[in-house]
């Protein structure tokens, strides 16, 4: 399970949430959208995010030796962050779609050492940092 959370921060602008650009006509990038009007929007985030345990199985044959459900990584909170960049296209006044996309980065897991470290296995989970480039497509209504 993730928890995300963290707040926007204008990259340019005076704009709550983010830095905002009026695209008037996408019908330059595609003949289909003609007429259809636009907002990129840039921001920035900060957070944290919630990880869970994680528990693995090593095996060493050559040894006949098995360590089941071990503790691999510690639960708990990472500094989370990225940069996001997203198209709102309205179709209406209660209508639009948005297509976001970013980078993220997660900050490293906590090792748990205490089953693998006296086979010499400790340095194997000693890092944990991750890059992700989410994209996302959503529908909203105003009522």
């Amino acid at each position: 399970m993730s928890l995300i959370g963290g707040v926007d921060v204008p990259v340019n602008g005076d704009v709550h949430d983010g830095a905002t650009a009026i695209v008037p006509d996408l019908g330059p990038l595609n003949p289909a959208l003609a007429g259809v009007d636009a907002e990129l929007r840039i921001g920035a985030r900060v957070g944290a995010t919630r990880v869970d345990e994680i528990r693995a199985t090593f095996e060493i044959p050559d040894a006949g030796i098995t360590i089941a459900d071990a503790p691999f990584n510690d639960s708990g909170w990472l500094a989370s962050g990225g940069l996001d960049v997203g198209v709102i296209v309205p179709f209406g006044e209660t209508f639009s779609m948005t297509l976001a996309s970013g980078v993220r980065y997660t900050a490293d897991l906590k090792d748990d050492d205490s089953a693998i470290g006296g086979l010499g296995l400790a340095t194997i989970n000693d890092t944990g940092s991750r890059f992700s480039v989410p994209v996302t497509l959503s529908a909203r209504w105003d009522f």
